[in-house]
């Protein structure tokens, strides 16, 4: 299932090379939330979509397009670990007045996932326009 977050870049770090297949880079966004305790959130990107941040800067206000990615993990001794990732997607610059939207979801040979299913719909609304038998 695909998540939105939207807020202000706080921190943008450099590609991690993690081995020699997997590389990731970690960023903070600032949610904007009508709270007093503010919740900075971090995410990443991993593998060709690291340089997705080049063009964005600690400050910009941004909507990043995520998944959560949850794995297991065996230690050499035995124990059992659970990490958890909020792995993004895409990347846009908003409320800019120079240019709307500074997109950077580098989709080169990857297709973009499904778009999450809204089972929220009512479905009892006449729609004249639906000519499906279902």
């Amino acid at each position: 299932m695909r998540y939105e977050l939207s807020g202000t870049l706080a921190v943008i770090k450099d590609t991690q090379e993690v081995s020699d297949r997997f590389k990731k880079r970690e960023f903070v966004v600032k949610a904007e939330e009508e709270s007093p305790f503010p919740q900075l959130i971090p995410l990443q990107f991993t593998q060709d979509r690291c340089s997705n941040l080049d063009s964005f800067k600690a400050g910009d206000q941004v909507k990043v397009e995520f998944y959560i990615k949850g794995r297991e993990w065996t230690s050499p001794q035995g124990e059992v670990k659970h990490f958890l990732s909020l792995d993004a997607w895409s990347i846009d610059q908003i409320g800019s007045q120079t240019s709307s939207s500074k997109s950077t979801s580098s989709n080169k040979d990857i297709p973009p996932p499904p778009a999450p299913v809204n089972f929220d719909n009512d479905s009892s609304s006449d729609d004249a326009d639906d000519d499906l038998p279902f």
